[in-house]
């Protein structure tokens, strides 16, 4: 499970125990809109309010794959094809 805060932390949570956290990220610099894991669960974006896209290496534990940039307004919506 994946937790967006208002600072751009998004923590990253055990399902099967929701109290032990197993990630926190810190490269928002702003509140996060938007969180999704892709359909096999191997990748997760984040979109913040700073206008960027941050996708990671959930195998990876969690590593920052890429960080999209270029966008004119806050990250409001995305979804994975």
């Amino acid at each position: 499970m994946a937790i967006g805060f208002l600072d751009g932390k998004t923590m990253i949570r055990n399902m099967d125990k929701l109290l032990t956290i197993k990630k926190c990220l810190f490269d928002a610099k702003e509140w996060s809109e938007v969180i999704r894991y892709n359909p096999s669960e191997t990748l997760l974006a984040v979109g913040s309010h700073d206008n960027n896209v941050y996708i990671y290496d959930v195998k990876d534990d969690y590593s920052l794959r890429t960080k999209c940039v270029g966008h004119s307004s806050y990250i409001t919506c995305l979804d994975w094809a």
